[in-house]
């Protein structure tokens, strides 16, 4: 079956790597985020997928507040 190209802002789901690159991170550290709970994500057939929704909600939630998913605390009061 062959893919279409379809440009990251139209898009619903990204993969880790379209969404670490949104969220301007690493992939290791936007793992550690769905890890610690502050960030969600779905997963089909064990992939991560993220949408776009989330990570503008995520960014809105976080504004003013440390993130750091390796701190032995971290922010969770979403």
């Amino acid at each position: 079956m062959a893919k279409c190209d379809i440009a990251t802002k139209d898009k619903l789901l990204l993969s880790c790597k379209e969404a670490a690159a949104m969220l301007n991170t690493s992939e290791p550290t936007l793992r550690a985020m769905v890890d610690v709970g502050v960030i969600k994500c779905l997963k089909i057939k064990g992939v991560m997928k993220f949408y776009t929704f989330e990570l503008h909600d995520f960014c809105k939630r976080m504004t003013g507040k440390d993130v750091d998913p390796d701190a032995d605390e971290i922010v969770k009061e979403l």
